[in-house]
């Protein structure tokens, strides 16, 4: 048999013997930019030199990627950065190439740089949902956390404008609050809550607990740290507020499970336990990370669980070839050492969505 061919059998049968063990991936979240035109007090990713994803290196690792996605599942691209993803240019032909490709896309953002030019061109592009970075309903509150007067009022415009060009060109995107807990506005959030619910145009809210700020190095016991801790809620306020939240969570627009927002509550009150009291599993495995150094990864605290720093690569587009059976291969060892995973206190875990088995875990 002739070499050429007997090689390429054997990495068929190879690549068909990952196929049945590597676990489809569900959703993909793409960072298009590194750098934020906000100085947001809980963030340091302003600090970061911008860095951009082209178009042709997204092109290039969507189709990589996307035999590797779920074909049982609507698949979301989760279109944001570490920073503001409307920085890059390219978002819009990225936004079109997903839905020309039958995905579902959302994009977080800060607004500060929609226009009536590029909020039709979000509209037009395809999004599915717009989630807005809005921090409470008290424009002192809002504008102090993100450090930018005229934030608070910015984004409620920007949503009455894509509100209305939803309706004159007859196109569906939501429109949502992304909010992060920390003592500056924990106790404005009932009355974020009863905001969202009562406004037509709105319709999710999302919480995510702060955690050491983003583009900072790490240290350890962050909350008590000098230098972050005006950020850490006091616990009366957090029994308060998540008791308000969990009571109405069926009855209102917030986005966050049950477990979710119990794992949140647990966090504050006991930060050092709260993953092994509430989280049971990582399901960070059913998906994957597209970073604008070319990188295609799992799991964004990798550099933490996997050693040496590496492992967490599926391929980098820049620096090598796709190879199929070689991406099977890596994939399914990453997503067996995220599965066994005991990392404690992962923001990961706490800020997620818990799809999967989320029912299941609303009962607890």
């Amino acid at each position: 048999m002739n070499f050429t061919i007997k090689k390429r059998l054997i990495t068929e049968f190879a690549k068909r013997a990952y196929d049945s063990q590597v676990y489809s991936l569900d959703y993909l979240n793409v960072n298009i930019i590194e750098g934020c035109i906000s100085k947001c007090i809980m963030c340091d990713l302003w600090k970061n030199k911008v860095k951009k994803l082209s178009f042709a290196d997204f092109s290039k690792a969507l189709d990589i990627i996307s035999s590797h996605l779920s074909l049982s599942k609507d698949i979301m691209i989760s279109i944001g950065g570490h920073g503001e993803p409307m920085m890059n240019s390219d978002i819009f032909e990225i936004i079109k190439l997903c839905k020309n490709k039958g995905f579902s896309t959302s994009l977080v953002t800060n607004s500060l740089l929609i226009t009536k030019n590029s909020a039709y061109s979000l509209i037009s592009s395809g999004l599915a949902h717009i989630n807005f970075s809005f921090e409470s309903i008290d424009t002192k509150i809002n504008d102090l956390i993100r450090n930018a007067k005229g934030h608070h009022k910015k984004v409620l415009k920007s949503i009455e404008l894509l509100h209305k060009l939803k309706q004159k060109h007859n196109k569906k995107c939501d429109l949502g609050f992304l909010t992060t807990v920390c003592a500056k506005n924990i106790c404005s959030i009932p009355d974020l809550v009863r905001y969202v619910n009562n406004n037509p145009m709105i319709s999710s809210i999302r919480f995510q607990a702060i955690t050491q700020p983003f583009g900072a190095s790490p240290v350890k016991n962050w909350h008590t740290n000098q230098k972050y801790a005006f950020l850490w809620p006091k616990k009366s306020d957090v029994e308060k507020v998540y008791n308000f939240l969990i009571k109405i969570k069926n009855s209102s627009k917030i986005e966050n499970s049950l477990r979710s927002l119990k794992t949140q509550k647990t966090y504050f009150l006991n930060p050092g336990k709260y993953n092994k009291h509430i989280s049971k599993t990582c399901n960070v495995y059913q998906g994957a990370i597209m970073n604008v150094n070319g990188d295609i990864t799992v799991c964004p605290m990798g550099e933490n669980i996997f050693t040496p720093i590496g492992k967490n690569v599926i391929i980098n587009i820049n620096n090598e070839k796709p190879n199929v059976y070689l991406i099977r291969k890596r994939l399914l060892k990453i997503q067996n050492l995220v599965k066994k995973c005991s990392m404690n206190n992962c923001h990961i875990m706490l800020n997620c969505n818990y799809t999967g088995k989320e029912q299941f875990y609303d009962k607890i």
